[in-house]
């Protein structure tokens, strides 16, 4: 993933490194039976939770090892959070996720933090927001993730910083964030960079790309907006049928 820092605003640049999170691949839509344990040091640092033995799916999705996912739905809302794969369930084996290392403690839980979803029937391109009432006591207190209600290429919508009060007191003159996400069309390859249309982008935003699909191992080295266009440059040709997803915050 590339981040592409266009605005000057050193408060705003701060601001998008610590609300704006790395893509998780999955989010579950329902609540995951498990067992949890909070960590040694029972402040979720190390939290796992073991699940039911065999093959796990979230969303339609498969997990894999190292898998980054989503949890905002679980009947206890303190297990809540972004967990990665640490082991892969089978046949006599339980599947294990462990609380990802950004976003473990209550010192990271910051309310506005934004999650990317990559995959999924029903999350695909969706962004959830870490929101409602501060954890303090990670284990214990709700953790809360409220998906957008927007869809499709190029929708903008706006939270104001009344609905995120932690950001408000970071920058309150950001008293809105436009958030914009698409997924590019299919690219032929032949070379190692391509202008993709992404509808509603606009030169001055922030942006973050990830690779979706690819025929060769890839990876982004720089994507620049401009207008309803994204240019992705790419370490190597990526070949036929490389598409891209994207995220963009307006400052």
């Amino acid at each position: 993933m590339t981040i592409s820092r266009n605005s000057t605003n050193p408060i705003f640049q701060a601001t998008n490194r610590a609300y704006t999170k790395n893509p998780v691949k999955a989010a579950a839509t329902s609540n995951i039976t498990n067992t949890y344990y909070n960590g040694p040091l029972n402040n979720g640092v190390g939290a796992t939770l073991t699940l039911a033995t065999g093959a796990v799916t979230f969303d339609g999705i498969s997990l894999s090892l190292n898998d980054r996912v989503l949890l905002y739905a679980q009947t206890n809302a303190n297990e809540n959070g972004i967990y990665v794969v640490n082991t892969v369930g089978a046949t006599g084996i339980a599947t294990v996720l462990q609380r990802a290392g950004d976003l473990q403690c209550a010192e990271q839980m910051f309310l506005g933090s934004i999650v990317p979803v990559q995959q999924g029937t029903v999350n695909s391109g969706a962004l959830f927001v870490l929101s409602g009432t501060q954890p303090s006591a990670i284990g214990t207190d709700a953790i809360t993730f409220v998906a957008s209600s927007s869809t499709g290429a190029g929708t903008t919508f706006a939270r104001t910083a009344s609905n995120l009060s932690d950001l408000a007191s970071v920058a309150t003159a950001k008293t809105n964030l436009g958030i914009k996400r698409g997924t590019t069309a299919a690219y032929a390859g032949g070379g190692t960079s391509n202008a993709f249309t992404a509808t509603g982008l606009a030169a001055t935003d922030i942006v973050t790309a990830t690779i979706l699909a690819s025929t060769n191992s890839v990876s982004i080295t720089k994507a620049v907006p401009t207008t309803n266009t994204l240019t992705i440059t790419f370490s190597a040709d990526p070949g036929a049928g490389t598409t891209v997803q994207w995220h963009g915050i307006s400052p």
